[in-house]
């Protein structure tokens, strides 16, 4: 069975998401991508991709 080596998170500028999203980065064996609200002011863990979308949106996905 083969790891999980591309991780998508909702929420990477949170409390939870962020903490998740930097072990994830720093433990070096996944690439990480982050999904934000186009409006969102947050700040995102460095190392992650980062997809700005519209979650009321679904053209934006």
């Amino acid at each position: 069975m083969s790891a999980i080596q591309n991780v998508a998170i909702v929420g990477a500028g949170g409390h939870i998401g962020g903490a998740f999203a930097k072990a994830l980065i720093q433990a070096g064996n996944h690439v990480v991508t982050a999904l934000s609200r186009f409006d969102s002011k947050s700040q995102l863990p460095m190392g992650a991709n980062i997809i700005k979308v519209n979650y009321e949106d679904g053209s934006t996905s």
